[in-house]
């Protein structure tokens, strides 16, 4: 919008050159053929995941490849570190990889803002006192979204559209889940706490 360079690192952008210079001040990343300084960068939107190198070409030993994951961790902390120290706005967190959704729910309503009727329950009883009525929720994963493999079939635990009838013909207890009043975005907020 603002027309401001950007690059984005993700699993399919890993970084694949490092050039960092103590003596010079000199810190640089590359990404396939482009260079970036650190000192460059200004601000760090970040989401999930890690800083990502490029991996080798060829079979390491397995006491090899240790090594080296571990001289690259090295180095991811470095980089945060330096973007911290040098006064780069960060949205996010580099040490946190997953997003706490209860924290992100208690947080948003002690600022103010407006979020939809959210319950984590275990037991179809502790819904009795909601209206079926014609509200639309929805239910998701209280954690991050991981695949389930039971009996060679992979469950996905997604976020679903669910009517409060299939929750209360239910009997026994259940994994706690997530439920929400489902309302129509005409944006999204993130929160990084």
């Amino acid at each position: 919008m603002q027309n401001k360079k950007f690059i984005r690192i993700n699993s399919s952008q890993s970084i694949t050159g490092i050039h960092f210079d103590f003596n010079t001040s000199s810190h640089f990343i590359s990404i396939n053929e482009n260079k970036f300084s650190l000192k460059d960068i200004t601000s760090v939107f970040y989401r999930n995941g890690n800083i990502t190198f490029q991996n080798f070409l060829w079979d390491l030993d397995e006491n090899m490849e240790k090594f080296f994951f571990s001289e690259y961790k090295s180095i991811a902390d470095f980089i945060s570190y330096f973007l911290e120290k040098s006064g780069a706005k960060i949205y996010g967190n580099f040490r946190v990889k997953e997003v706490n959704k209860l924290k992100v729910l208690h947080f948003t309503k002690q600022l103010g803002f407006k979020i939809p009727g959210s319950q984590i329950f275990s037991s179809p009883k502790d819904l009795e006192c909601i209206e079926s009525s014609d509200r639309r929720y929805i239910t998701k994963a209280i954690s991050e979204m991981q695949p389930v493999f039971v009996d060679d079939t992979l469950y996905l635990n997604y976020t679903r559209d669910i009517l409060m009838e299939e929750i209360l013909e239910k009997e026994q207890r259940i994994i706690p889940t997530l439920l929400q009043e489902k309302f129509t975005k005409n944006m999204k907020l993130e929160f990084f706490i």
